[in-house]
């Protein structure tokens, strides 16, 4: 009889044997399917994640820095102090030469924020509650100002009647929220790390002019539509310290909406949030209207403004592949336009750290079950064929007595596991599909903290909203058994199984006929 023969009459003989090889088999093959079948999409989404969130990189001034390298004292027109930064900015030339960079695409500033009237009625907060509450408590401060200690002083003056002067202030900063300009509002850092999206309309792009995008919120309390427009304006109180809160620097600028974001988490309005502080509050709108209100605030404090002249001190760049980001980096360190005395550059990485997190998990404990799954299958397949083969003595000695080649010998036993894997693999492989998703969700779910919301709002050191994704929100995956986790599974499982194999007969095929059956 041939080999193969020979093999499928052993297989059929001892069926006992068989039938533990193929559990064995079975198991170990179905293991590894589910494992990886979850690793590969696992990886597959954080490669993903990584080219959407992984391809800028920040260059902005220290402000950790000694005070006298950045401030300088300074009085206003008005005779107000104020410090004033003396830092070095970049140029638009300067920016002109980062772009040229071999890799760099595109540019967002991180600086463009500014609180300015508007005449949309804004979700209350700190103003509106306070200025209600003062006219409904007898025009006296508000009693949970002192309550509260949101000033220090105002205790002493709980008594005291709200001076009927400042009264205008509150009613009109009732309407002052954030104003984000932006050279793409796509690429800016809430936009980017999820916690607004787009849900009506386009994004803000370079060559707008008086364009605006606003949430669902804000266009709902004032039934805005695309299309529709509003103002913003600067109100002379934030300009001049004796200045009327009632009259416009300059004059109103019209915005046409573009678009209208959502905002992805939480933010309830607080009697103690000011009303620029709310998220649905918040405006975003181009470049032009930044131009057009630089060039009023210089006019109202007699200064002459030239436009496209804009400064930069924090700059986020972005490279068209994320391969290119660290090449990019040591380009960009190499160029003597920037003052590295001042500078810092690091990788944007933060919302691709916080999405990629737990999937990097799944990762990490998927290949560390797959190593343990392999060595567990090796050591007890190499246990099980050194016991069944040296039971064989007798028949691989006989066959060695008739002239059987030891290769042919091998070649049976190799095909008797090989035949014995290959129906666990594809039965592994037919269990293995409709497991692999409730099992990958399952582990999903056990590596993302769902009791930490995935955003958190933050201020910087100059009171400015920071919005963060700090963790992920839940994986939602398909992870289907196909193509190369497939392929890969399959040779290792074989390997491993016909290496024991090999490795198990070795020290019996190399005797001679007579010592195998003589049990030396």
């Amino acid at each position: 009889m041939n080999p193969f023969q020979r093999a499928v009459k052993y297989i059929g003989r001892k069926k006992v044997r068989t039938i533990i090889l193929f559990c064995i088999l079975f198991a170990m093959a179905l293991s590894m399917l589910i494992c990886s079948s979850i690793r590969g999409s696992a990886v597959f989404a954080a490669e993903e994640v990584r080219k959407t969130y992984g391809s800028g990189f920040r260059l902005y001034i220290d402000f950790d820095l000694p005070e006298e390298m950045l401030w300088e004292d300074a009085v206003h027109e008005d005779g107000m102090p104020y410090k004033k930064f003396i830092g070095p900015n970049i140029t638009p030339e300067a920016l002109d030469e980062l772009l040229a960079v071999t890799g760099i695409e595109e540019y967002c500033s991180g600086e463009g924020v500014l609180a300015l009237y508007t005449s949309l009625e804004l979700v209350p907060g700190l103003c509106a509650f306070w200025y209600d509450e003062i006219l409904g408590e007898g025009n006296h401060y508000p009693e949970y100002i002192s309550e509260e200690s949101y000033w220090k002083q105002a205790q002493l003056y709980r008594e005291t009647p709200y001076p009927e002067e400042e009264i205008p202030g509150i009613y009109t900063w009732r309407n002052y929220t954030n104003i984000y300009f932006c050279e793409n509002s796509g690429l800016h850092p809430f936009f980017r790390n999820g916690s607004l999206t787009l849900a009506e309309g386009r994004h803000i792009g370079r060559n707008d002019a008086f364009c605006a995008l606003v949430s669902e919120t804000l266009a709902g309390r004032n039934g805005l539509s695309l299309g529709d427009s509003f103002t913003v304006e600067q109100r002379q109180d934030t300009v001049i310290l004796s200045g009327d809160p009632e009259t416009c620097v300059g004059r109103p600028i019209p915005l046409t909406v573009v678009g209208i974001f959502r905002v992805n988490f939480a933010d309830e309005p607080s009697r103690f949030t000011m009303e620029n502080e709310l998220t649905d509050n918040f405006i975003f709108t181009d470049m032009q209207t930044d131009e057009k209100w630089r060039e009023y605030y210089s006019a109202a404090v007699g200064k002459t403004y030239t436009p496209g002249q804009r400064k930069y001190n924090d700059l986020t760049l972005f490279v068209e592949d994320p391969a290119l980001l660290d090449d990019a980096i040591q380009k960009v360190r190499s160029l003597d336009l920037i003052d590295w005395n001042y500078y810092t550059i690091e990788k944007d990485d933060s919302a691709y750290r916080a999405l990629a997190k737990p999937l990097d998990m799944m990762t990490g404990i998927t290949t560390f079950l797959t190593v343990l799954l392999a060595a567990g299958c090796l050591i007890v397949l190499m246990l099980l064929f050194f016991m069944w083969i040296r039971g064989r003595r007798r028949e691989i000695g006989i066959l060695r007595a008739q002239g059987v080649r030891k290769g042919n010998i091998l070649c049976q036993l190799l095909l008797e596991c090989l035949l014995v894997a290959a129906a666990a693999f594809c039965s592994a492989a037919l269990v293995a599909a409709p497991l692999s998703q409730p099992l990958g969700d399952l582990l999903a779910g056990s590596v993302v903290d769902e009791a930490a919301g995935p955003f958190e709002k933050t201020f910087d050191r100059f009171q400015n909203v920071v919005l963060e994704r700090v963790s992920s929100e839940p994986v939602t995956l398909l992870y289907p058994v196909e193509g190369g986790g497939l392929a890969a599974v399959g040779i290792l499982l074989l390997s491993v199984s016909l290496g024991t194999v090999c490795i198990a007969a070795a020290p019996i095929l190399r005797q001679k006929p007579r010592d195998i059956l003589s049990g030396k």
